[in-house]
């Protein structure tokens, strides 16, 4: 803090805001020092602005996204104010921004930190994203903020609004205002009185910058209710990014949200911010942003199956059919190419290879999703990549390696800022199964079911029933009768969550969790009557699977002389749609 000169910048915009600038090589000696004292007084400025932004950026997790010039494009002009931006990771094509100004207004020159939309940038859909600022009371605010009606619009630049935030949105739905700004100043004044130095404006900036941040959340549909956790050192270890694998599973029985789960693991990636604050974030913000990130080619979904091979993941040949002439032959000619997995190495390759002189771009994360990844051939689909997927050995590494593709001849090798993330289902296979290879470049994270989900969604009890004591029950018994890995995932019962009746759990437990039982306990129903709790229910009518005893002379003939089987097991409907059958499952 104590480097940054804060007060010279306000100085300079006083001193030299507004005026005709020359370059000094072009004029006579007479006006040559002051055009070198105006910019090396601005050149100064913009080095401490940056300064404060640099500051602001490491505090709250930002990244400075735009520059700023003390001269109007045509150098014949000094500004009479400086602009710097800041964006949270994976925003930086957005038009809105949380901004540092040093500007002069009414002849002061003074500090504002605000939320500004670049109008040059924006369509309709940005400014009604924007506008969703006013959707929370800045009452709520922790330090001083107002709203500003933004230039262009009146003869004055700006004019600070002194009318309710539901007036506000009136006028803007209506279109008598066409920009908002959601701001906090730093006056002379303020200065003069309360903040006293460099040192008060810097504390100023962090309590203005902090009470902006929900505020410029809410425009990028990243909401949040509470305070914006400021990012400092002791807490670095939540940026993820540089400490996630590169290559991880999600592994875990069926219905454990796995697929579900890859969405807040890409979008902690992509936006390089810890797991547990996207997942306290809504899911449907969270699922927006995960498409806008496919839309752009960032994140790539494909799932493996049995037929899934080589040519498909990485590159082949494939047949071009042409049709010259309709009732002439059709000929059939062949091409090389590039499989979905190539396409996106490259496209992120280019990505790295197009970044700017100061490696703005380098290390912008790409996520490459494979659902069922144990399903495929994995050594067949693979190939070469087993080797070249290694974290040391992607390009940019200092262990770097290529392979020389078997088809095309090119040499190819996987960027170091693709993350792969695959989903296992281990009631399927087993990772014992798996290609050692595989497993040993893979960091595998599992996901059991877990009942609190189910809390966190408000499904507790359905007509006296305990949805989560149930479920913890019947996996108990799998899990001594089967193992872990084939008990019963939470997922199974979140739609209850909008559907809290006995009608929708029968209907869960009829077309799901009956036949996962049927599958994992293949022609031993007995097995699903403990699961279910079956064999101890005195009344036949609440039992989910009915057994009778089988009467042999009633179906054969004499005395067969082999084993037969002493009952006969049948699915009771009716018994699904009664209370008494579930409690008595616990």
């Amino acid at each position: 803090m104590d480097n940054i000169e804060c007060i010279s910048i306000l100085d300079y915009l006083e001193a030299y805001g507004g005026q005709a600038y020359e370059s000094p090589e072009r004029v006579d000696d007479s006006k040559r020092q002051h055009y070198l004292d105006i910019k090396a007084a601005g050149s100064s400025a913009v080095k401490e602005l940056d300064k404060m932004a640099e500051l602001c950026a490491g505090r709250f997790g930002l990244i400075k996204s735009r520059p700023s010039k003390w001269l109007t494009g045509g150098n014949n002009k000094v500004r009479n104010y400086l602009w710097m931006q800041l964006k949270l990771a994976g925003y930086e094509s957005s038009p809105t921004s949380l901004s540092l100004f040093a500007e002069i207004v009414g002849g002061q020159a003074r500090f504002k930190f605000s939320v500004e939309l670049h109008e040059a940038q924006s369509t309709k859909e940005d400014y009604q994203k924007h506008h969703r600022l006013l959707d929370r009371d800045i009452s709520t605010a922790s330090d001083k903020l107002f709203y500003i009606l933004s230039g262009n619009q009146f003869e004055k630049e700006m004019e600070e609004l002194s009318l309710t935030t539901e007036e506000i949105k009136r006028r803007v739905e209506d279109g008598t205002y066409k920009k908002i700004q959601m701001a906090r100043v730093i006056t002379r004044k303020d200065i003069e009185e309360e903040l006293h130095d460099n040192s008060g404006i810097i504390n100023g900036m962090i309590k203005a910058v902090e009470a902006l941040m929900p505020f410029y959340q809410l425009t990028l549909d990243k909401s949040s209710e509470g305070p914006f956790e400021i990012y400092n050192e002791e807490n670095e270890d939540e940026i993820t990014m540089e400490n996630t694998n590169k290559n991880m599973i999600l592994y875990g029985p069926p219905g454990t949200g796995k697929t579900y789960n890859t969405v807040t693991y890409a979008v902690s990636i992509i936006e390089n911010q810890s797991l547990e604050n996207i997942k306290k974030e809504d899911y449907a913000s969270v699922f927006e942003r995960y498409n806008r990130y496919k839309d752009q080619g960032r994140i790539a979904f494909t799932t493996f199956h049995q037929s899934y091979g080589y040519e498909e993941f990485i590159e082949g040949i494939k047949p071009v059919i042409s049709k010259q002439v309709e009732d002439e032959k059709t000929d059939i000619q062949y091409e090389y190419a590039s499989g979905i997995f190539k396409r996106f190495c490259e496209k992120a390759n280019n990505t790295i290879n197009q970044s700017g002189k100061n490696g703005q771009n380098k290390n912008k994360p790409y996520v490459f999703i494979i659902d069922e990844i144990n399903r495929g051939n994995i050594s067949k689909i693979f190939g070469e990549l087993i080797t070249l997927i290694e974290p040391t050995k992607r390009l940019g590494e200092e262990e770097a390696t290529t392979a020389i593709l078997p088809y095309t001849g090119d040499e190819f090798g996987v960027p170091n800022n693709i993350y792969i993330l695959g989903t296992m289902n281990t009631a399927d296979r087993s990772i014992a199964l798996m290609d050692t290879a595989l497993r040993r470049r893979f960091q595998f994270i599992e996901m059991m079911p877990d009942e609190n989900v189910l809390t966190k969604l408000n499904i507790q009890e359905i007509e006296g029933i305990n949805i989560q004591k149930m479920l913890k029950t019947i996996n108990e018994r799998i899990e001594y009768l089967y193992d872990r890995e084939h008990t019963i995932g939470h997922a199974y019962f979140t739609s209850l969550a909008n559907d809290p009746t006995i009608d929708k759990l029968a209907e869960i437990f009829l077309n799901a969790i009956i036949p996962l039982l049927q599958e994992y306990f293949y022609e031993d129903y007995s097995k699903i009557q403990l699961v279910l709790g079956d064999n101890a229910k005195v009344d036949a009518s609440i039992k989910f699977i009915l057994d009778t005893d089988i009467k042999v002379r009633e179906v054969f003939k004499g005395n067969p002389d082999i084993d037969l089987p002493e009952k006969k097991y049948s699915i009771q409907t009716e018994a699904f749609y009664k209370e008494e059958s579930y409690k008595l499952i616990y």
